[in-house]
């Protein structure tokens, strides 16, 4: 044992009797003066009217390894031990009926007739006890101190000699001096039968006190270095401050450690293992205020370790107008540290929980500061539920980033399998959104809400729910300021398989699965790129207009919608042909039976008229009939049968190949590429379509503790 633990036994002395550490598999909870009622169901014959029995009252609980109470018999072997190490100096076994909760209590010293051994208990010497309950893979729980009660056994015999009370005796005298019972007894004196006076009795105890000496520095609280000995402790008291392990204390307590420098534990039901309250009524004042500087530290580190109610792993009030109910600061520049950081494992409780109560002022429920890379302002951690949760009448969590790169609120799910989600937003509101971003920044890599995830399952970058029946709800909605921004943005990264950027999908027959609109009533409405140069392949302008790159292949018929003077609306179908055919259509004039008639120069742009081309005619007068005397490259010519001479007016199609198209016939028709099973997907998605989204929790309202008063 070092100094401070035997300084902390002694402060502890006057209210721990016979406690033994948490988390043990079997803890004693208290103890009690011996009672006249045997609890183990051995002889109580010793336990004699008149006599102090020999017994010590003792209770505790068993539990198993897993930490669950024992119930019914176990065999319980308790030890007396002279130093914390070494072998026993008394043991006994009992058998003990446990209740339902694990409880017990025991008489020590029951076993036998003869009771505990009073030779030991009769020494300065101390005593340290340990209990082993008989269960598998169970050894002795640590040793603990007996302290005060136990060693009144002694008192038995504290007031006679022999048997005999202190004035059957008197002081022998030297030779020379007076018998006198007036005079004061020799200190090198011995008892002997007779009688002293109150007094004489007095000085004789006095004079036989053991002196008490010892070595140490100005200011240092003292510390029990042996039986007779003080010493310096690591407590150092100066200007009515108090340091521990350091020689200038800085605050009403200060200490210094390489590990811990303070801790608190509470065991009651409404306990806190460390509260800080700051009364300041204005400024930066703060409850509890904690700097790391470790790379891997925590400015403040709170462990709830209760499995029920609302715990708190930290809990932080403050009333200023400009404070905060916590306020953490990590100050390395580099590693994963954390400002705060709280941990819960209550099914109700908050690993970080923060109450500003002030109504007016730039207060914050919680407030985490980083100033590393890789550093978190607010971090939470929950095995089963909710992280961070925040709860406002405006806002419930609230992110700002001041970088032209950074994100205002970013969330990440490590999990990689299940309905994850890296951001989950959730609005009641018939105008309120689920989950809604704003990228204030005019220029740089801004994103109004930015999601990510890595399952291998349903999992989403970005999740919004909107429960609301009724109004204007949004799943997710994303807006940005910026001239060169993206009101929302999806990218599948993915470099095989068959990802999709952006997937919507709809239930009612008259909703909209992909809505897109040009509100100005210009620009375009839907626009596809192509390529690592961006080259448009489609659009879609504000007026309707469809221009695609490619090729237009249909299942069904190509027609145009005409609306009629009726004010009904009718289809007109395209000509199809197996062939790529461009047609054009003109009126020509016979002279003398006989014209000549040129192809139109943008027509001969766009078909190949060096081979052979098609002509059709329709005489619009009375003839002999007309036919194509010959065909070139750029027009042909056109004369009446029979050598006739007729001068009338005439009608003509032309018919040619595409260009480019010269070969092409009955071509066999290639679906684009895509995903193959997009039907199945589409299907898997509609069949968890409710589980994108965790269910609707109520988020309890947590009840703060009053702030003690000290």
């Amino acid at each position: 044992m070092n100094n401070f633990d035997r300084c902390k036994a002694l402060l502890c002395a006057p209210v721990l009797v016979l406690a033994f550490a948490a988390h043990q598999p079997a803890r004693a909870q208290e103890t009690a003066p011996a009672a006249s009622i045997n609890t183990s169901g051995t002889d109580t014959e010793q336990v004699a009217t008149g006599t102090v029995p020999r017994l010590i009252k003792f209770s505790g609980v068993v539990t198993d390894p897993d930490g669950k109470p024992a119930t019914g018999t176990v065999s319980v072997t308790f030890n007396l031990y002279k130093e914390q190490e070494g072998s026993a100096l008394w043991t006994e076994t009992q058998s003990l009926q446990l209740d339902a909760q694990g409880h017990y209590t025991v008489l020590l010293g029951a076993a036998s007739a003869a009771g505990l051994p009073l030779d030991q208990f009769a020494s300065a010497n101390a005593l340290w006890l340990g209990v082993q309950p008989d269960l598998a893979g169970e050894s002795e729980l640590p040793r603990v101190l007996l302290v005060a009660v136990p060693y009144a056994l002694k008192a038995v015999d504290a007031d006679t000699l022999g048997g005999k009370p202190a004035s059957a005796y008197m002081l022998s005298q030297s030779s020379g001096t007076s018998s006198s019972s007036s005079s004061a007894p020799s200190a090198s004196g011995s008892l002997k039968a007779g009688t002293l006076s109150a007094g004489q009795q007095a000085a004789n105890v006095t004079s036989h006190v053991t002196s008490v000496s010892g070595s140490g520095l100005p200011n240092f609280i003292p510390v029990w270095t042996g039986t007779e000995t003080l010493g310096d402790s690591i407590l150092f008291y100066a200007n009515n401050n108090i340091g521990v392990g350091i020689k200038t204390p800085g605050a009403r307590l200060d200490s210094v450690s390489t590990t811990v420098a303070v801790r608190g534990t509470a065991s009651g039901a409404n306990g806190s293992g460390v509260v800080g309250v700051s009364n300041t009524p204005s400024g930066y004042g703060n409850g509890v205020y904690g700097v790391s500087a470790s790379t891997s530290g925590d400015g403040i580190s709170g462990n709830a370790i209760a499995t029920t109610g609302y715990t708190n792993g930290v809990y932080g009030q403050s009333a200023s107008t400009s404070g905060s109910g916590i306020s953490g600061n990590a100050s390395a520049k580099t590693g994963y540290a954390s400002g705060v950081y709280g941990q819960s494992s209550a099914n109700g409780g908050s690993g970080l929980s923060g109450y500003a109560s002030a109504a007016t002022g730039n207060t914050s429920g919680v407030y985490g500061h980083a100033v590393s890379t890789n550093g978190t302002g607010v971090y939470g951690a929950s095995d089963n539920w909710v992280g961070v949760g925040g709860m406002g009448s405006t806002l419930g969590v609230w992110g700002d980033t001041a970088s032209t790169s950074g994100s205002g609120v970013a969330g990440y799910a490590d999990a990689t399998s299940g309905y994850t989600n890296g951001v989950y937003g959730q609005s009641a509101s018939t105008n309120g959104n689920g989950v809604s971003g704003n990228a204030i920044a005019t220029t740089g890599n801004a994103y109004g809400v930015n999601g990510s995830t890595m399952t291998t399952g349903f999992g989403a970058g970005v999740a919004g729910a909107a429960f609301a029946t009724t109004g204007t709800a949004f799943g997710v909605f994303g807006q940005t300021s910026s001239t060169d921004g993206q009101g929302v943005f999806g990218v599948a990264n993915a470099t095989s398989g068959s990802p999709v950027g952006v997937v919507g999908f709809v239930e009612s027959p008259n909703a909209v699965a992909g809505q897109f609109v040009a509100h100005s009533g210009s620009g375009l409405i839907l626009q596809g790129l192509s390529g690592s140069a961006t080259t448009q392949v489609f659009s879609v302008d504000a007026n309707g207009n469809l221009d695609i790159s490619g090729n237009l292949t249909v299942s069904g018929s190509k027609s145009a919608r005409v609306k009629l003077q009726d004010g009904r609306n009718v289809a007109l179908y395209a000509v199809e042909s197996p062939e790529n055919w461009f047609e054009d259509f003109g009126t020509g004039s016979l002279r003398s039976g006989a014209a000549q008639v040129s192809l139109d120069a943008g027509f001969l742009q766009t078909v190949d008229t060096s081979t052979d081309y098609h002509v059709f005619l329709t005489p619009k007068g009375d003839c002999r009939g007309l036919y194509v005397a010959s065909t070139s490259p750029t027009g042909f010519v056109v004369r009446e049968l029979g050598s006739g001479n007729s001068s009338i007016a005439f009608d003509y199609r032309v018919v040619a190949h595409r260009r480019g198209f010269e070969t092409v016939r009955l071509q066999e028709v290639k679906l684009p590429q895509g995903p193959s099973d997009m039907q199945a997907r589409i299907a898997g998605m509609k069949s968890v379509a409710h589980s994108v989204a965790p269910p609707r929790v109520a988020i309890p309202a947590v009840t703060h503790p009053t702030a003690p008063v000290h």
